[in-house]
């Protein structure tokens, strides 16, 4: 018990800095914004144009370690062999990424004999396309193994979409990829 008041206790102190940090980089920013306005000129302009690009992106990756640490958005799961992650039609509420086993993504239809879609190991994630598209899950994903999992649950993958344009497109990229042939992967 009292490891976990420790870590509780850590989380919030790195809470609290990145918030001031955030509230640092602002003020900053409001300055840099305030000076370069009043002196245009092409370095200032350039100085303008890095420094509050940079001030931005660095925010933008700020608020998400924050959110982050904050809601508890990503979390370490572990299965057993043999256990549904979720099943066809379940609400999509996460996407899983897979640091070590194997599962397999299932076609389960009633009175139908099951068909195995995909087998997916160890960097493969899955999970994307019913965030992505707003629908129920379109498969059952069972482990092979045992499995461990990282997941980030939608309010973070939403925000990480939003805010990340390659994100975005790489995921669109491969949810247009397996709509259009689900391939078998061993």
């Amino acid at each position: 018990m009292e490891l976990v008041k420790t870590i509780q206790a850590a989380l919030d102190a790195s809470r609290s800095k990145l918030i001031f940090i955030l509230q640092g980089m602002t003020v900053l920013a409001v300055i840099t914004t305030i000076i370069l306005m009043v002196h245009v000129g092409p370095l200032s302009l350039l100085l303008f144009m890095t420094a509050g690009q940079g001030l931005i992106l660095l925010s933008v990756v700020l608020c998400l370690i924050l959110l982050v640490t904050q809601k508890k958005i990503v979390q370490r799961e572990h299965y057993g062999p043999g256990q549904v992650i979720f099943r066809k039609g379940d609400t999509g509420d996460r996407l899983y990424v897979i640091i070590q086993g194997e599962v397999e993504v299932v076609d389960e239809e009633p009175g139908k004999e099951e068909r195995i879609i995909a087998k997916l190991g160890a960097g493969d994630c899955f999970g994307e396309m019913a965030l992505v598209n707003d629908e129920p899950r379109m498969a059952t994903v069972r482990s092979r193994t045992g499995i461990n999992l990282m997941s980030l649950d939608r309010e973070g993958f939403v925000a990480l979409f939003a805010h990340m344009p390659p994100l975005r497109r790489f995921f669109e990229q491969m949810v247009e990829e397996r709509a259009k042939s689900p391939k078998q992967r061993s």
